[in-house]
């Protein structure tokens, strides 16, 4: 491949790396508040409105984001947009790995399809389907489901950016600070409830990252 053609593929991968990111920020986030939960049952009992809804709002943010990695439209970023622009610059042995990509990323038994419904029936459009309580049996999922597909989408992107450009893009470590951030949330909730005149000392908000 040309230099341009390298350029134009590793921009097409770096903006996928980019929502990626956003995928994993959400997913720490949930992860942080149900590990926190669990470590700090007292914070839910006083605070559910609130952590519910904040809990909703992430888990919408992410199938949101997952959604436009799996968007299929000519005019959007998503993992679609780079197999068809690796199929245009790419040389031969690039465009070989495609066809067993693009298998894994039609699958219609697997978690990537209920990311597919969630983002349509519930996210993006609250279809008749979507309001079906059979839709929430058939395509309810766990955070270690949740947490494998993310995994599964990264490693796409990077398999396909590595035949094409020889270069990896490590996501998932940027955001996991938010897991622990998460649970000293939950901490400090707790904290307030069970000892509502203790100050939460300074050198414990460092500890977890907040300045």
């Amino acid at each position: 491949m040309t230099p341009g053609n390298i350029a134009k593929i590793e921009a097409a991968v770096l903006a996928l790396v980019e929502i990626l990111h956003k995928c994993w920020g959400h997913y720490h986030l949930l992860q942080g508040i149900h590990k926190g939960s669990k470590e700090y049952p007292s914070a839910i009992s006083e605070h559910n409105n609130v952590l519910m809804q904040i809990w909703r709002s992430g888990f919408e943010a992410l199938f949101a984001a997952t959604g436009t990695l799996l968007d299929k439209r000519k005019d959007t970023v998503s993992i679609s947009t780079l197999i068809t622009l690796v199929r245009r610059l790419g040389t031969p042995d690039v465009k070989s790995i495609l066809p067993d990509i693009e298998n894994q990323l039609n699958d219609k038994t697997g978690e990537i399809q209920k990311f597919r419904e969630w983002r349509h029936n519930v996210i993006a459009h609250l279809s008749q389907h979507g309001r079906d309580m059979m839709f929430y049996e058939k395509n309810k999922m766990n955070l270690v489901q949740v947490e494998k597909t993310l995994k599964k989408l990264e490693s796409i992107v990077n398999e396909i950016s590595w035949h094409a450009t020889s270069i990896h893009n490590t996501v998932r470590p940027a955001s996991a600070n938010l897991v622990q951030n998460g649970v000293f949330l939950m901490k400090s909730l707790e904290v307030t409830v069970l000892s509502p005149d203790i100050n939460i000392p300074n050198k414990t908000r460092h500890q977890y990252g907040r300045k």
